[in-house]
C-alpha cells in the first residue's frame, strides 16, 4: 500500500486459549518448568502499522494498538503463567510494543486482564529480528553460557499513544486525515508536520521527566534508551578527562576525552556499555534543548568477574552543539554549565564531570569542510502550527490539523504537481559552466586509447584529472550512465569503466531484479535495530566487513562482484509504528550515525560502496510518494540529518539513496539545497546519489534530480531524454554526474583486476565456464605431474 493509510488494524495472528484442547493443556505437565512465549509483530515497506484495532480479531477495543498485547496473547500469557515454573517472553519483532505489565500491574489500561505479569514473568528478551542465524545464540543466552549485553536502542513507553509524534502520525483509524483538501475535496496530496521538533524519543520523556518529576517518569517510561541487563554487576566511574571547570571553546572542533573505569564486581564475566551524556543550559525561550543529548559511547571487552577495563570516549563540542534557527542560523553552544554524565542508560547516572562555557560560540562555518552552515530550509516549517517546547508542554503540544488548515489553494496543488525547479543557481554565464565548456568539451566519438579510469584510483575528487578523463566521455555515455541506474551502473568500456551491480536488502544483498543470474546464497544478517542494540562500533565493521566479503564473491560464478549495496537505511524511529524501523537503527541520531559509519568503513574494506538511505526524513511509509514533510531546521539538522552527517564525515561514504518524500515542498532527490548545498558542500561528500524507485512517482523528475545534485535514476523503464548536448549547462550538471558515479566506482571492488595492460571486455558466460574447466583440468594436471614427481623422488632417494 504506498499511498493509502491503512483504517483497520492488523490481526496479530495469536490463537484464542479457548481452542487450545484439553490434550493440549495436559500436556503442559510433561514440560512445565520452562516456558518461553513467542511476541511478534510484522513491519515492512510501503505501509506503517496501526494504531487502531477496528474490526480486528482478538482486539480489546477500537482505541487499541497493533503494539501492545491483544485479548488472545494476554490469556495465553496467563495460561502459562498459571501452568509452567518459569515463564520468558520473547519478543521477536523489529520495533518495540507496549511492556508496561512487565514491570507493574496494568490497572490503567481498561482492556488489560487484571493479572500481576510482573511477579510471574521471569525474564523477557527482545531478540528482534535476528537474522538467519541469530536464534542460535539464544540457548546459550538463556542457560548462562554468554552473558548478554545488549541495550535498547529506543525508549519503551508505558502507553505508545502518549508520544508526541504520534498525534500527527497518518495511520489513525481514518483514510484521508493526511491529504490536502481542495473545496472541500481530499486531494492526492499529503502533509506530514513534525510539530514536536527536536523532542524525539528520550529526548522528550528525559526531558519532560525533569520538568515534571520522576512520578510523571515513572507513569510514562518502562525501559529508557540503553537500558539493558546483565548476569552480572559493573560500576562506572571517570578515570581521567581533558574536560576543565571551565571550557575553553570556540570553534567547536576541539577534541575532547574521557576515560572511564568499568569494574566488574558481580561473580560472572561479562561486557558493558558506556554512555556518555550531556545536559545543556536552557534558557525559557531561546533555542530548545533535551535534557539529555547522546554524545559518545563505547563498549568494554568481556570483562572478567573482579577485574576492570577502561574505556576512553573521544567527541568535539560540535557533537552537541544546538541548531539556532530563529537567532543566529548557524549552531550555537550557549553560556553555562555543561554536566557530562557517565551513565548505564539515558536515567541512570553513574558519574558526572561538569564545566561552564563563559561566552556563547556561534559554529557558522562547518568543522570539517570550513563551509558556511546557514539556514537553508526556512520554508520547511511554513506549515507548522504549535511546535513543542519543553517550557510549556501542554500549551504547545502538537495537534492534528483542522480542516480549515488542510484546505490548500488551486495554485498550492498545481505547484505541486508542476514545479521541477531544483534551486540550483547556475547559468550559461556561471564560471564553472563556462570553464567547463572549455575544458572539458565532452568527446564526439569513442576512443580506445587516452586516461582510463583505473589511472584516477585514490586520487582526490578535485584532482585535474578528472576534467582530462571528461574530455573522453561521449555525450551518449554521459546520458546512459546517469538514466540506467536500476541497480547497476552501464559500462563506459573505452575509459575502463565495467558494468556494476548494486542490489537492494537492509540485512544484506538481496537481488531480485536485473540481468544476471539470481540466486540467494548470501547471508541473511539481524536487522539494523539488533546490531544496535550492540552498542559496539567495532561489530559494525565487522558486518559491514563480511558484506564486503560477500561482495567480492557477487551473484554468479566468476562473474561481475556486488559493487552497491543499498544500505545501510539511518532514518530515524521517530515512532515505533514506522513500517521500516526494523531497517533503520534507532531513535537516536548519533547512535544510527555510529552504528552506519561501522558498516560502512567495514564494507569499504572490500571495496563495496554503500547507499544510505533514505536521504531524508523519510521516517514514515504511508504516502511517502511526495509527502510533504514540515519541520523547523532544527529538528532537520540534529535529529534527521545528523546520522546521514556521520555517514559522510565518519563511514566514508561514497554512496547515498534520495527519499520519496519532500522538504516542505521540494521533493529531497530534486532539491539543491538538500543535495548540493548540504550534502556536497557542507559535509564534504563527493560520491554517488541515487534516487529511489521512480516507477509512478510523477511528482519525481530526473532533471530535476541532475540539477540538484543528484545522479542516477533508479527505474527500469528509462525516462524521457531531456539532454541537450549544445545547452552549456546541462552539459555542466551531467558531467558532474558522471563524476560523482566514477568517483564511486574507481574505489570500489568494479575495478579488481584492472589495470594497465588489462582491457576490459566482458566475456559471455559459457566463455567463462570454458575457462574454469580449462583451469581446472590444468591445476588437476599440475597436481598429478607433482605427485609423480613426489614419488619418483622418494623411490630413487630409496635406492640411493
Amino acid at each position: 500500500m504506498a499511498s493509502g493509510a491503512i483504517p483497520e488494524g492488523f490481526a496479530t495472528g495469536e490463537t484464542p486459549v479457548s481452542s487450545y484442547t484439553d490434550a493440549v493443556k495436559s500436556s503442559f505437565a510433561q514440560y512445565n518448568d520452562l516456558a518461553l512465549v513467542v511476541i511478534t509483530r510484522t513491519s515492512g515497506e510501503n505501509s506503517d502499522l496501526p494504531t487502531t484495532m477496528k474490526n480486528t480479531a482478538g482486539a480489546y477495543a477500537e482505541t487499541d494498538h497493533y503494539l501492545e498485547l491483544d485479548r488472545n496473547e494476554q490469556e495465553m500469557l496467563k495460561l502459562a503463567c498459571e501452568n509452567f515454573e518459569n515463564v520468558v517472553l520473547l519478543i521477536n519483532a523489529g520495533t518495540p510494543i507496549e511492556l508496561g505489565f512487565l514491570d507493574a500491574t496494568d490497572d490503567n489500561d481498561e482492556s488489560a486482564l487484571s493479572y500481576d505479569f510482573a511477579s510471574e514473568v521471569k525474564g523477557a528478551i527482545q531478540i528482534g529480528l535476528p537474522g538467519e542465524v541469530g536464534m542460535s545464540a539464544l540457548g546459550k543466552i538463556l542457560n548462562g553460557e554468554v552473558n548478554p549485553s545488549g541495550r535498547t536502542v529506543d525508549t519503551y513507553v508505558r502507553d505508545f499513544t502518549k508520544i508526541p509524534a504520534l498525534e500527527n502520525y497518518s495511520v489513525k483509524g481514518e483514510n484521508n486525515l493526511d491529504s490536502y483538501t481542495l473545496n472541500g475535496t481530499a486531494q492526492d496530496q499529503w502533509f506530514i508536520d513534525y510539530e514536536e521538533g527536536i523532542y524525539v524519543g528520550y529526548k522528550y520523556f528525559e526531558t519532560r521527566g525533569e520538568t515534571d518529576g520522576e512520578e510523571w517518569y515513572d507513569n510514562n517510561v518502562v525501559y529508557p534508551l540503553g537500558y539493558g541487563l546483565s548476569y552480572t554487576t559493573f560500576t562506572k566511574e571517570v578515570k581521567e578527562t581533558n574536560i576543565t571547570d571551565n571550557a575553553s571553546w570556540t570553534t567547536g572542533k576541539e577534541e575532547l576525552s574521557v576515560t572511564v573505569t568499568v569494574s566488574n564486581t558481580g561473580e560472572l564475566a561479562g561486557k558493558e556499555v558506556v554512555q556518555l551524556y550531556v545536559k545543556q543550559p536552557y534558557v525559557a525561550g531561546g533555542v530548545e534543548k533535551a535534557s539529555e543529548v547522546l554524545v559518545a559511547f563505547g563498549k568494554t571487552e568481556e570483562i572478567p568477574a573482579g577485574e576492570s577495563k577502561d574505556v576512553t570516549l573521544t567527541f568535539t563540542p560540535y557533537d552537541f552543539a544546538s541548531y539556532d534557527h530563529k537567532t543566529d542560523k548557524a549552531y550555537v553552544l550557549d553560556a553555562g554549565s555543561y554536566e557530562f554524565r557517565i551513565a548505564s542508560n539515558a536515567h541512570k547516572v553513574d558519574d558526572t564531570i561538569t564545566t561552564t562555557l563563559g561566552s556563547k560560540v556561534v559554529i557558522s562555518e562547518d568543522t570539517t569542510t570550513g563551509y558556511e552552515v546557514k539556514n537553508r530550509f526556512d520554508d520547511a516549517d511554513d506549515e507548522l502550527g504549535s511546535q513543542l517546547s519543553r517550557n510549556d508542554w501542554d500549551g504547545t503540544k502538537p495537534e492534528m490539523r483542522t480542516a480549515s488548515e488542510k484546505a490548500a489553494t488551486q495554485a498550492f496543488i498545481t505547484d505541486l504537481q508542476t514545479n521541477k525547479d531544483s534551486g540550483n543557481p547556475l547559468t550559461a554565464d556561471s564560471d564553472v559552466v563556462k570553464e567547463a565548456a572549455e575544458n572539458r568539451v565532452p568527446a564526439k566519438a569513442k576512443k580506445e586509447e587516452g586516461l582510463m579510469l583505473y589511472e584516477l584510483k585514490g586520487l582526490p575528487a578535485d584532482h585535474a584529472l578528472w576534467d582530462q578523463i571528461m574530455t573522453r566521455i561521449t555525450a551518449s555515455s554521459l546520458w546512459d550512465t546517469l538514466s540506467q541506474g536500476a541497480f547497476k551502473t552501464p559500462s563506459i568500456s573505452y575509459i575502463g569503466k565495467p558494468e556494476t551491480i548494486e542490489t537492494d536488502g537492509p540485512a544484506g544483498f538481496t537481488k531480485f531484479m536485473g540481468s544476471g543470474e539470481i540466486v540467494s546464497d548470501t547471508c541473511f544478517y539481524a536487522c539494523e535495530p539488533v546490531l544496535a542494540a550492540t552498542w559496539n562500533v567495532e561489530l559494525a565493521e565487522k558486518m559491514g566487513n563480511a558484506i564486503g566479503n560477500e561482495g567480492i564473491i557477487g551473484y554468479t560464478t566468476a562473474e561481475t562482484p556486488y559493487s552497491g549495496w543499498y544500505a545501510p537505511g539511518v532514518n530515524i524511529h521517530r515512532t515505533p509504528f514506522g513500517g521500516r524501523c526494523p531497517e533503520y537503527y534507532s531513535e537516536d541520531a548519533m547512535l544510527s550515525g555510529k552504528m552506519a559509519s561501522g558498516v560502512i568503513r567495514g564494507a569499504a574494506t572490500k571495496g563495496v560502496y554503500t547507499f544510505v538511505k533514505h536521504f531524508a526524513v523519510n521516517d514514515q511509509e504511508t504516502h511517502r510518494g511526495g509527502v510533504c514533510t514540515w519541520l523547523n531546521e532544527q529538528a532537520l539538522r540534529e535529529i534527521y540529518l545528523k546520522p546521514f552527517e556521520l555517514a559522510v564525515k565518519e563511514g566514508g561514504s561514497t554512496a547515498m539513496m534520495s527519499s520519496f518524500n519532500r522538504i516542505g515542498k521540494m521533493w529531497t532527490g530534486g532539491d539543491y539545497r538538500l543535495m548540493t548545498e548540504v550534502l556536497r558542500n557542507e559535509w564534504g561528500f563527493n560520491g554517488t546519489v541515487v534516487c529511489d524507485f521512480a516507477s509512478n512517482q510523477p511528482h519525481m523528475d530526473m532533471e530535476q534530480m541532475v540539477y540538484a545534485g543528484g545522479d542516477t535514476w533508479l527505474d527500469t523503464i528509462t525516462p524521457k531524454n531531456w539532454f541537450d548536448k549544445d545547452n552549456s549547462v546541462d552539459v555542466y550538471v551531467m558531467q558532474e554526474g558522471v563524476k560523482h558515479v566514477l568517483y564511486t566506482i574507481v574505489n570500489s571492488n568494479a575495478m579488481n583486476g584492472l589495470g594497465e595492460g588489462v582491457i576490459y571486455q566482458t566475456y559471455p558466460a559459457y566463455w567463462r565456464i570454458i575457462l574454469l574447466i580449462v583451469s581446472i583440468v590444468i591445476a588437476v594436471g599440475l597436481a598429478v605431474w607433482c605427485t609423480l614427481m613426489i614419488i619418483r623422488t622418494i623411490k630413487k632417494s630409496k635406492r640411493q
